[in-house]
């Protein structure tokens, strides 16, 4: 039906309003290729959707990394590729799993350990202990860089970008 319905619709716009059609059908096109983009980079669905399930993860006897993103995130689309190559980097060793911070679930996370922006990480140790999170500097992590907290929230260090090497070192620091 929408195959049939918005070609018929952008030919009866151009021809009410006298645009050449071809205007309507460069902006439709590229409407769609831009949807198309941000479905197939978008972040996929969460591991972690409530803080018990997270309560759950962290007691389970191995350190978890646990990345915090929203799906409407373009800094966490663009460093999706570093948490995946750090989780195969860390795999077997570590457990590695994704909330979603703007689901309730994901902000009564947030709140309980002070995460209010994503990209996001927390790490906690083998006994369930939080010991690091990486936290933008402000909410234009692209501009300002993130921080390396350690567990009393005092900055370890500075980055200007997430990469895989980065999460690696900062798990197996711990």
């Amino acid at each position: 039906m929408a195959l049939v319905l918005v070609p018929t619709v952008i030919g009866l716009v151009a021809t009410l309003t006298g645009t050449p059609i071809y205007l309507f059908a460069a902006l439709f096109a590229e409407v769609v290729l831009v949807l198309g983009l941000w479905f197939a980079l978008r972040p996929r669905g969460a591991d972690v959707r409530t803080r018990a399930d997270l309560e759950r993860l962290v007691r389970g006897g191995k350190p978890v990394i646990v990345e915090l993103f929203s799906s409407f995130c373009l800094v966490c689309m663009s460093i999706r590729r570093a948490s995946r190559t750090a989780a195969d980097a860390l795999k077997g060793d570590w457990v590695v799993a994704r909330c979603e911070l703007r689901s309730p679930g994901g902000a009564e996370v947030g709140r309980a350990y002070g995460v209010q922006y994503v990209p996001s990480y927390l790490v906690f140790d083998e006994h369930g202990d939080l010991v690091r999170r990486i936290v933008p500097d402000t909410v234009t992590p692209l501009a300002n860089g993130y921080r390396v907290l350690d567990e009393q929230g005092r900055i370890i260090r500075r980055l200007m970008r997430i990469e895989p090497e980065v999460l690696v070192d900062t798990a197996r620091g711990v």
